[in-house]
């Protein structure tokens, strides 16, 4: 997946629940020499400091996991507009 990505220091987050989908991206991001923070819910990522959650490269959300993108797209939007560069 991240042949042409030499950036194996980047800081990958988890907002979902810590299960199937979880496990199978982490694995993923393993094999590339990349880690995956423990999943965390978006109060969780809200209660970082924003040095901390604008510090992420990359944050992975489990849409389904979380009932779907009509119960969380006011969080999503409120992600991108708190964090753009996340």
């Amino acid at each position: 997946m991240f042949s042409d990505f030499d950036d194996t220091d980047a800081k990958c987050g988890f907002i979902g629940p810590n299960g199937r989908q979880f496990s199978a991206l982490r694995e993923m991001l393993g094999a590339n020499r990349m880690t995956l923070e423990e999943a965390q819910s978006f109060a969780v990522f809200n209660s970082l400091s924003y040095a901390d959650a604008d510090a992420h490269d990359f944050l992975f959300v489990d849409l389904d996991g979380l009932g779907g993108i009509g119960k969380v797209f006011d969080r999503l939007v409120s992600l991108r507009t708190n964090y753009p560069t996340v």
